[in-house]
């Protein structure tokens, strides 16, 4: 399930897409007894504009809820994935998650 979100960008109301993120995951578990995810959920935030002091300097962030083990590797479990995207932005280089998955 795809989600297009646009958004002026206020960092505070940031959390909210997370907010609609993990409800999509919740309202697909049937049951007590059936907690798998019959679809992969992708939330796509499309920010419209760059904050002004640059804390947030990106075309495209992805959050996702893999864990990491101490080694620092990714155990690639949920394939769930909230992604930021800034349009006025241009990307120099793929993020890692863009090019393996």
């Amino acid at each position: 399930m795809i989600f297009p979100v646009q958004c002026n960008l206020i960092i505070k109301k940031l959390s909210r897409f997370l907010y609609y993120h993990l409800i999509s995951l919740v309202e697909q578990v049937g049951s007590f007894k059936q907690y798998e995810f019959d679809k992969t959920v992708y939330t796509i935030v499309i920010l419209t504009s760059i904050p002004r002091d640059g804390s947030m300097n990106f075309s495209c962030a992805i959050s996702d809820m893999n864990p990491i083990n101490e080694h620092g590797q990714i155990l690639n479990v949920y394939p769930h994935r909230l992604l930021f995207l800034c349009p006025r932005l241009t990307m120099k280089k793929p993020h890692r998650q863009l090019n393996n998955g």
